[in-house]
């Protein structure tokens, strides 16, 4: 990444008067001083501004194709500015778990996130838009910003304390553990699947025809009744005498409602890319109607066989073998055997936390994850990649196996990975480092619970693996940074001695 300089000044802000007897707004208003100040000290703010700005003078290089050209002191101003929005709008939508719309209305009436967020200054504010949010959020690549989560995790556990904590972190304790981050999918059911296809392709349909493209083809909503009768009869005839015969008649009756509207999708997709020119469509709406209606139809023909082997074949399929989206292809089975789920559908979220609930790695994994005790060698060699010195790791059973343990030793670490065998477990446990080290590993799963329902989002926003990721790793920075920000600094301390 080329090296350059940045061109950002914020604008002027009046100071808005004190509110008094509300303590939950001075909190609030507390902690997002403290992350303002803590991206300004911690450097990361720079450089985050200063990554951008160089992806854009190269990208300028490329397209003009002049080695030597530079940004102008005005495009320099307006990366810059781009890079900063981005980077404070990103934090406090994830802080304050607002969806985009809702965040743009929340800028736009809120003074202290004005300030936060650099939109305004004595003469205007310019809020995002929603679709500008949107971008902040899905430009900057993964790599972008797990560089400024591994500078926060290096200046939070820095000797020279540069982030003025009273007591600086620490990495010698880690402790790990896993979950799921749900896809927001319903419950994969096969006869479902036909459902999901058939609406999609008609609705695609009434878009072309809303546009001035208009194929033979009956009452389009037509299909999606006969769709839903059908569904309501599979649902009505469980649990009822012959609902097995049943069942396979409904399907077999869903699957030629399906080729028929597949047909018809065909067709108008063949509509589309030769009179485009006809209709009121841009080039890139009819690429997109023609991208959303060509996923659905490559995998009906799969999901109606997978719907007939399981429904009237009577089969059992492997996880790898089932569509389970048609919309989201990187979701797994995670079968756990947790009380309110023995199975989820979704993405393996592996987490790693210090004593202090710091994150000091994550890992989200796409379609089907490996088990928990094949990620320890993995996870050993992100942290020596980040030169994360950890001397005790801690984990449930689930992560334990004798090669484990002689490769955590062989790291010259303690390993505190719990036994699976009990009467090993028992014998353990009268260690007391052990047996506190366990202890203290219950408050991780308490660490689990805060990052998915208050950052990540459970299930997540986004269909698509890769700004799924984005949005783990927006939530991963934001998380770290509001626990830094609600440590004691070193000035409190010096104030209570003075006092």
């Amino acid at each position: 990444m080329i090296e350059q300089d940045v061109a950002y000044q914020p604008g002027l802000v009046l100071e808005f008067p004190i509110v008094q007897n509300n303590k939950d707004y001075e909190e609030y208003c507390k902690i997002l001083n403290r992350i303002d100040e803590l991206l300004s000290s911690s450097g990361i703010e720079l450089e985050f501004t200063r990554s951008h700005v160089g992806s854009m003078l190269e990208r300028k290089r490329q397209e003009t194709n002049d080695p030597n050209a530079s940004l102008t002191h005005k495009e320099l101003k307006r990366h810059s500015r781009y890079a900063v929005r981005a980077l404070r709008c990103n934090i406090v939508g994830i802080l304050l778990g607002e969806p985009l719309r809702g965040l743009s209305l929340r800028i736009a009436e809120s003074f202290v996130l004005q300030r936060f967020c650099q939109v305004g200054d004595l003469c205007q504010v310019e809020v995002p838009s929603e679709s500008q949010l949107w971008n902040y959020r899905n430009t900057f690549d993964l790599e972008s910003v797990q560089a400024i989560i591994d500078q926060l995790i290096e200046q939070a556990t820095a000797p020279s304390n540069v982030l003025g904590l009273r007591d600086p972190l620490e990495t010698t304790e880690v402790y790990i553990d896993c979950t799921c981050l749900e896809s927001n999918i319903h419950f994969p059911v096969d006869w479902l699947l036909l459902r999901d296809g058939v609406r999609t392709i008609i609705k695609s349909i009434l878009v072309i025809r809303r546009h001035g493209l208009r194929h033979r083809i009956g009452n389009p909503k037509g299909f999606l009744r006969e769709i839903n009768h059908l569904c309501i009869e599979m649902n009505n005839c469980r649990r009822q005498k012959g609902a097995a015969k049943a069942r396979k008649s409904i399907l077999r009756k869903m699957k030629k409602v399906s080729q028929v509207v597949e047909a018809h999708g065909h067709r108008y997709i063949t509509l589309l890319e030769e009179k485009v020119s006809e209709s009121d469509l841009s080039a890139n709406q009819a690429r997109q109607i023609i991208t959303r209606l060509q996923r659905v139809l490559d995998q009906l023909p799969e999901a109606r066989k997978q719907a007939h082997r399981r429904i009237i074949g009577e089969e059992k399929l492997a996880n790898d073998e089932k569509i389970l989206s048609l919309y989201d292809d990187q979701v797994g089975v995670i079968k756990r055997g947790k009380g309110h789920a023995e199975v989820e559908f979704g993405n393996e979220l592996f987490l790693a936390e210090q004593a202090n609930g710091l994150i000091v790695d994550w890992k989200l994994y796409a379609g089907q994850p490996p088990a928990d005790s094949n990620k320890i060698p993995d996870f050993l060699e992100r942290l020596e990649a980040k030169a994360i010195s950890a001397d005790d790791l801690c984990s449930d059973r689930g992560f334990f196996s004798a090669k484990n343990k002689a490769l955590i030793e062989q790291k010259a670490m303690s390993c505190f990975l719990c036994p699976r065998n009990p009467a090993t477990l028992k014998a353990a446990m009268q260690d007391d480092v052990f047996r506190l080290r366990q202890c203290r590993r219950a408050q991780t799963e308490a660490r689990v619970g805060i990052v998915k329902n208050c950052f990540t989002g459970n299930p997540a926003g986004s269909r698509i693996f890769t700004y799924r990721e984005r949005q783990c790793a927006w939530a991963i920075l934001t998380h770290n940074l509001w626990v830094v920000a609600r440590l004691p600094k070193a000035a409190d301390r010096a104030q209570r001695t003075a006092a």
